[in-house]
């Protein structure tokens, strides 16, 4: 009797370390993590991984499967019937079948039960079983309710971004449509707007960080700063970090395909415009003569600053390859120079802004006098000084002064940005400098057409204004010109002083290398 005791005890002990080494399946809770693990990926490669879901659901539905098959086969082997699922299937063949196949048939009836599919080839023969299966098949329907869904939704969010850009270009399709738009209008604008997108967030990045710490939050916008506002010269050499800040929420992205015009001659224009990529050629039509006056390949190289002096375009910038750029309107810009920078920031910027503008009009102004150079070199090598000759460059000479009085500080007395900037009041609208080129033109139309005014049957009083307008210019040309030879003769005096400087060092120089010579020598 009391062997029998310790056999039926050694049973139940061999009975309850089986069931402990189940306590080894929780090591596959581990699997559970997988959210952080992608969450990870994905911060750390910069990329989209919710197509990783897809296989943590199809993994976590095979970790289910796998338990389930388990705990199916140790119903087999440790629930104390005789009968049981692997005795009754095919015949009791179960029971010799190595153990991988056996494992293979637990797997396939939980899947099958999961699934809700049940081929009713492997069936539960006791009540221990039946009950289990009755617990499978409600886990089954939850679990397969719960993927069918979970696998939709995750489909139909896979890129969010692009299902809001496209709702976007939808609603923007519509309504091009209903108002009849130009195709090439239409197709302007679909390329701005997917542009625009793909350099903008679609969502709102304040409310997106609006819950950071303050540490966090510096860091995130020193981030940003360094992908914009530090890249333009104009602005990142101001000290106040709100400034940049509340200017970098209001810089806009655009863009500009090759040999469009950014910015037209003439067109008003509240905006700065800053190059983030690409080149932009300023040409200027003269008198028909369309000629390049400078070009911005520096990246941050700001155009349009013309805006915040209350003029027109005085040039157009063409794009050269495509461009991309921010937009900042001059309104914005006085509202964060007028919250943030104080009085001597706001100094520095005003002489920053007048600083590009008289480095722009000075290539300008270099431009007419090379233009105005070559007509005269012209007149020299034919030997013909029509009237018409003479009025275009009295009339490019024109220009070329009153571009000059805008290329230097002096010429900008009148612009206080600093208090237009506290008032938060609009640029003034300065007087167009062209005013008298345009009358000039006009009157020199006719005698380009007929060089002698007599023979064109004009009368006395027109023929007295145009003599009064020659006289005017030709008086303006030789100021120009007599301006221009002192500047040269000032320039020569300049060479010759510092060729006498030269001479001086190198004769110093040479006299030390003497000093020098002997000295070794004489050691």
């Amino acid at each position: 009797m009391l062997p029998d005791a310790a056999a039926h005890g050694d049973v139940k002990m061999l009975k309850v370390l089986r069931g402990l080494r189940l306590v080894r399946l929780l090591r596959l809770l581990k699997l559970l993590k997988i959210d952080e693990i992608i969450a990870t990926l994905e911060t750390t490669l910069k990329v989209n991984l919710k197509v990783l879901k897809v296989g943590k659901m199809v993994g976590l539905l095979l970790f289910l499967m796998h338990l389930l098959g388990c705990f199916w086969y140790m119903l087999h082997a440790e629930g104390g019937y005789e009968v049981t699922w692997l005795s009754e299937y095919d015949g009791g063949s179960g029971l010799e079948k190595p153990p991988h196949l056996q494992y293979l048939y637990s797997v396939y009836w939980a899947l099958t039960t999961l699934t809700t599919v049940g081929y009713g080839d492997i069936t539960p023969v006791n009540d221990l079983e039946r009950i289990y299966t009755l617990g499978a098949l409600l886990v089954g329907a939850l679990v397969f309710g719960y993927l069918l869904s979970a696998v939709g939704s995750l489909i139909a969010n896979l890129d969010n971004r692009a299902n809001m850009v496209e709702g976007k270009l939808e609603m923007m399709q519509e309504v091009i449509l209903h108002s009849d738009m130009p195709a090439e209008l239409a197709q302007r604008i679909r390329s701005y707007t997917e542009f625009y997108y793909s350099r903008q967030s679609v969502y709102d990045v304040a409310d997106a960080f609006a819950h950071l710490t303050p540490a966090l939050e510096r860091d995130v916008n020193k981030f940003f700063l360094s992908q914009s506002v530090e890249g333009i010269p104009l602005l990142r050499v101001h000290s106040s970090r709100p400034f940049k800040v509340d200017v970098l929420a209001k810089l806009k992205p655009a863009f500009a395909e090759a040999k469009e015009d950014a910015l037209t001659k003439g067109a008003p224009s509240s905006d700065l415009y800053f190059l983030r990529k690409g080149s932009v050629h300023a040409t200027s039509d003269y008198l028909g003569s369309l000629r390049p006056a400078f070009v911005l390949t520096e990246l941050g190289r700001c155009f349009g600053e013309h805006a915040l002096f209350g003029g027109v375009c005085p040039v157009t910038y063409v794009a050269f390859t495509r461009c991309e750029l921010f937009t900042l309107s001059t309104d914005a810009l006085g509202a964060s120079v007028r919250a943030h920078l104080p009085p001597e920031e706001q100094e520095r910027l005003e002489h920053d802004l007048v600083a590009e503008s008289c480095r722009k009009n000075r290539m300008r102004y270099l431009n007419l006098r090379v233009r105005v150079v070559e007509m005269r070199d012209e007149m020299t090598r034919t030997g013909r000084a029509g009237a018409a000759i003479v009025r275009t460059c009295a009339v490019l000479t024109l220009q070329a002064a009153q571009i000059r009085r805008l290329a230097t500080p002096a010429g900008y007395t009148r612009f206080d940005l600093c208090a237009m900037w506290a008032s938060g009041e609009a640029p003034t609208a300065a007087p167009a400098p062209t005013a008298v080129t345009t009358r000039a033109v006009k009157a020199a139309r006719p005698a380009a057409a007929a060089p002698v005014a007599k023979s064109s049957g004009e009368s006395p009083s027109v023929l007295k204004a145009i003599g009064a307008l020659e006289r005017t210019m030709r008086t303006a040309l030789s100021d120009h010109e007599r301006t221009t030879r002192v500047e040269m003769a000032m320039l020569r005096d300049q060479n010759a002083a510092l060729d006498k400087k030269v001479e001086r060092v190198t004769e110093m120089l040479q006299a030390m290398q003497d000093k020098v010579g002997d000295a070794l020598l004489a050691a």
